[in-house]
């Protein structure tokens, strides 16, 4: 019923003005800073919403998530395609990346399936090739592991290419 009660809130907000005035909704559009101060990541934010993140496939994205205490909750709406992704997650997941996926099979894109992380061992030499500066990523080398960014984020080899963050292997990093 909530999700229902929501999709009908969704298409009266954005496809009517029966809440949100034209002008409100351009304002609402618009992306009013782009870079963190320290020149991170860009930050395409609205009013409420995140415009075009990269993870779009290519197509108009509209965005909002976040979450609370064990919940997660993603609202991705393609205007042109007139599409709306939504995933609420009760365990953590990370509902960005599950609503990435979805989207990526509805716009007929390659999409990895979730699967257990395994690690491997590899030789000391083969990682002191990762290390280096890459924008704005940084891969540090310390007592024979790979590390993100900073000491505290470790990177676990699955393979001799690819890579998980120790503390959330939803994120994975290849060459």
């Amino acid at each position: 019923m909530l999700l229902t009660q929501n999709l009908a809130y969704e298409q009266v907000l954005m496809y009517t003005n029966e809440l949100l005035s034209e002008k409100s909704k351009e304002m609402m559009h618009t992306q009013y800073n782009k870079k963190y101060p320290d020149g991170g990541y860009i930050d395409l934010y609205g009013y409420g919403i995140l415009i075009d993140p990269y993870y779009n496939h290519g197509h108009k994205l509209l965005t909002h998530n976040g979450g609370f205490i064990g919940t997660m909750t993603t609202f991705d709406r393609y205007p042109k395609d007139n599409i709306f992704v939504v995933v609420l997650s009760n365990n953590e997941s990370e509902s960005h990346i599950i609503s990435y996926g979805l989207a990526g099979m509805l716009f007929n894109k390659e999409v990895e399936m979730p699967y257990k992380h395994i690690s491997v061992l590899i030789e000391s030499k083969l990682l002191e090739k990762y290390v280096g500066k890459y924008d704005n990523i940084e891969i540090l080398l310390s007592n024979e592991k790979l590390y993100l960014n900073n000491l505290e984020t470790e990177l676990v080899a699955e393979s001799k290419i690819k890579f998980f963050r120790q503390n959330n292997n939803d994120r994975t990093f290849d060459r």
